[in-house]
């Protein structure tokens, strides 16, 4: 609750009722939240095991924006991230997107099985409510995670964390083999023209070794809401309730 002097308590005793007109009748206001955010690679952490996580790229942004869609084809930004773990194409079209997006966030990579990444993004809630992520599965064909769109407004104070599966850009055919894996060194690519779905995995039947498979969520993403407001929007409501009081008082005088 905020606390005023003593003479601005007396003031405030009526004041809520005009505070509520001044938010409801004015312009929109700025709703800056800073939200901390840990990112967790849950694959298997054992010698030559598991996916490693190429940079993943986090991103708050207004709701005409999509990542992707399950069941759609994946923009060629989504491909080129799924297939060889490049997030410079997505980061140029965030950056010509104006408006649209708010903060963006790149972090180091790759993130090994095990391991964890903790980081803070601000965001303004009146403008930018949306935050997506994703990262390549680094040891497949075409497999990524990350979230497409989830609203901020319902991350508060209490952590809330999100179960991550694999999914499937349905871009390339999962054979496995290491003329097509990067992380082989392979250079070719077997297009499959395919759709966004989720991934089955590594079958370990070709090159891929069954080590590197993955089954159930493949990373955990813990969010927390670290700060309100900013204390400029609330300022600006109280100085206004403030200054109406005065003109009362005076006009009373």
């Amino acid at each position: 609750m905020l606390r005023l002097n003593t003479r601005a308590n007396r003031i405030i005793l009526w004041g809520p009722a005009l505070l509520s007109t001044l938010w409801s009748a004015g312009p929109a206001h700025s709703q800056v939240m800073t939200y901390r955010i840990t990112l967790e690679n849950l694959t298997n952490s054992a010698p030559n095991s598991g996916q490693p996580f190429s940079p993943p790229v986090f991103f708050t942004h207004d709701g005409s924006l999509t990542l992707w869609t399950p069941g759609e084809t994946a923009s060629d930004p989504l491909r080129q991230i799924a297939e060889e773990g490049n997030n410079a194409p997505l980061l140029t079209d965030l950056s010509l997107a104006g408006s649209a997006v708010g903060t963006i966030r790149v972090l180091s990579g790759p993130q090994m099985p095990g391991t964890s990444q903790t980081f803070s993004i601000a965001t303004d809630l009146s403008t930018h409510r949306f935050l997506s992520n994703v990262w390549m599965l680094g040891r497949t064909n075409d497999g990524f995670a990350g979230q497409a769109s989830l609203d901020l407004n319902g991350i508060s104070s209490t952590p809330v964390s999100f179960d991550l599966l694999g999914l499937d850009a349905g871009t390339e055919v999962n054979n496995e083999l290491a003329a097509f894996l990067p992380s082989l060194g392979g250079p070719f690519n077997d297009p499959e023209n395919g759709v966004v779905g989720l991934h089955g995995g590594i079958a370990g039947t070709a090159d891929a070794p069954a080590s590197w498979n993955f089954t159930g969520p493949v990373a955990r993403l813990t969010i927390v809401a670290a700060a309100a407001p900013e204390p400029s929007t609330v300022f600006l409501a109280i100085t206004g309730v403030l200054l109406a009081a005065g003109l009362r008082r005076r006009h009373q005088a």
